[in-house]
């Protein structure tokens, strides 16, 4: 995009190049982002760089299919993000909670979670 050596004659107090002009305009794009992960980040303490590269993808997922969602909204009142964020986490385990309420020897507690999680009634047991 910028193969020339163009000076910039609008900068300010020295004469800078296009490119750079170009960059310090459009920087703050990755700083808005950067803040919306920090402020709901799934990281979690890690020493395997693998994780944490996938946690950072998890935040900026996060992030943008939040900002599709509100741009396809036609409702009068915007969903927030937290609450965005929620539904999404919500929809991307459920397929994998079901099939352990059909455990029977999953224990109390965790079944108790789920079924409020995914907030529907006792399923029958498969009896083994």
């Amino acid at each position: 995009m910028h193969h020339g050596k163009t000076i910039d004659l609008d900068s300010s107090a020295a004469r800078k190049p296009e490119i750079i002009t170009f960059y310090n305009c459009t920087k703050g794009g990755v700083d808005v982002v950067d803040e919306m992960c920090g402020t709901y980040s799934t990281a979690r303490k890690t020493n395997r760089w693998p994780l944490s590269a996938f946690f950072h993808l998890l935040d900026v997922v996060g992030v943008n299919s939040f900002g599709i969602s509100s741009y396809n909204e036609k409702g009068d009142q915007p969903l927030m993000r937290r609450t965005w964020l929620k539904e999404l986490a919500k929809e991307l385990v459920s397929p994998y909670m079901r099939p352990r309420l059909q455990i029977a020897n999953l224990p109390k507690f965790i079944r108790t979670n789920i079924i409020e999680i995914l907030q529907e009634g006792e399923p029958a047991i498969a009896e083994e």
